[in-house]
C-alpha cells in the first residue's frame, strides 16, 4: 500500500473518532447545563414546587428545542462526514486495485524479460 493510501486512512479514522468525540462533548455540555438554567429561574423565584411560571416553561422549551436542533445538526454533520469516508475508502481502494495491477503487469514484463534472455541464452549456447 502506497504511503500516501495508508496516511489517509489513519486520517479519516482519526476524524470519525473527532467527531463522534464532539457529539458526545456536545451532549454532555448540554447536561450539565440544564441543571445550571434551571437554578437560575429559581434563584429568581420563577419555578419551584409552588410556582408555574410561564417564563420558565418557555425557557425549558427553548432549551430543549435548541438541544434538539443541535443534536439532529451534529449527526447531519457526522452522517455527511461517514459518506465522505465511504468516498474516499472507494478511491483508496480502487487506489489499491491500481497498484496490484501496476505489479502484476511488472512481474509479468519482467517474467517476459527473463524468458526472452533464456531463450537468447539457449540459443548462444
Amino acid at each position: 500500500m502506497r504511503p500516501q493510501v495508508l496516511a489517509m486512512c489513519i486520517n479519516d479514522s482519526w476524524m470519525h473518532n473527532v467527531s463522534k468525540r464532539q457529539f458526545a462533548d456536545m451532549n454532555t455540555q448540554y447536561e450539565q447545563a440544564a441543571p445550571r438554567v434551571v437554578s437560575s429561574y429559581g434563584r429568581r423565584g420563577l419555578v419551584g414546587p409552588t410556582v408555574k411560571s410561564g417564563a420558565f416553561r418557555k425557557a425549558m422549551s427553548d432549551f430543549a428545542k435548541n438541544r434538539a436542533k443541535r443534536t439532529g445538526e451534529a449527526q447531519r454533520e457526522m452522517q455527511q462526514s461517514r459518506l465522505g469516508f465511504d468516498v474516499q475508502q472507494r478511491q483508496r481502494d480502487e487506489m489499491f486495485q491500481n497498484d496490484l495491477r501496476d505489479l502484476e503487469m511488472e512481474k509479468a514484463r519482467q517474467i517476459e524479460q527473463d524468458a526472452m534472455e533464456l531463450l537468447r541464452y539457449r540459443a548462444g549456447a
